[in-house]
């Protein structure tokens, strides 16, 4: 569940826990993710509180409830450089620190985290409204065909349900969409979203490159290398056959 992390400027916080911490925050712009294993997450939080001695289990469970409860935190700190967003938050009623660093995330980790939960929202409640209003509408014909055999209501405030002033006044579906149906194949369907984080992603490409590339500069240089020993020989046997020069006596 997306929880509010700050705002103004708004920001949210996504922590999803499984065999790995995944945290992601959104402005619903962009999207910022890293993610920590258990060790990691305990390692950050004592580097986030140098001096700070704490049972690691106890200091785990803190930082955990840091993220899982953020609108309890004391002080929360959010910086954007470039792809990079940097967070810093404080626990209220304890001296503990929590700084993060993430990575701005994929198109494919956007659409999964925020743009098909949205329209599925968009969907569940076209489909809630669409069912309220048929209920509507019964509920009034049944009460007109009440009264039309001698039933008589004493009192009501509530007015017969007007269905074409109730669209025209919730219409921004019809403004963005039309009377087109979401489609089936937005709603349902499957992306592929890196499991790690898209730096050490990054590295890690570029180190293999490195590796590829380096037997190829070994080949590139070696003809050199055997240029440069053919004149060191060359050298020497010039050096050899040079005739020992004769001196001169003076007698």
């Amino acid at each position: 569940m997306w929880k509010e992390l700050q705002n103004s400027p708004a920001y949210f916080l996504l922590l999803d826990r499984e065999q790995r911490y995944h945290i992601v925050i959104t402005d619903y712009i962009t999207i910022w993710e890293v993610y920590y294993t258990e060790d990691e997450l305990i390692n950050r939080l004592m580097e986030s509180n140098i001096g700070l001695e704490m049972d690691k289990s106890e200091l785990l469970d803190k930082g955990y409830k840091m993220l899982q409860k953020p609108s309890e935190l004391k002080k929360i700190k959010v910086t954007v450089d470039g792809q990079k967003l940097s967070v810093s938050m404080t626990m209220l009623g304890f001296p503990l620190k929590l700084s993060i660093s993430l990575e701005e995330g994929s198109r494919e980790l956007f659409f999964q985290k925020i743009t098909q939960p949205a329209m599925k929202i968009i969907q569940d409640l076209r489909s809630s409204q669409l069912e309220l209003r048929k209920m509507l509408i019964t509920k009034d014909d049944e009460i007109e065909e009440y009264k039309s055999f001698g039933g008589k209501i004493r009192y009501t405030a509530i007015a017969p349900f007007n269905e074409n002033a109730h669209m025209e006044k919730h219409c921004m579906y019809s403004v963005n969409f039309g009377d087109a149906e979401l489609p089936l194949s937005i709603l349902d369907r499957k992306v592929d979203v890196h499991h790690e984080n898209p730096k050490i992603k990054q590295e890690t490409i570029e180190t293999q490159v490195s590796v590829k590339l380096e037997p190829v500069s070994q080949q590139t240089n070696a003809p050199n290398l055997a240029n440069l020993t053919n004149i060191v020989k060359k050298e020497i046997i010039k050096t050899e056959l040079l005739p020992a020069r004769k001196r001169k006596l003076n007698l």
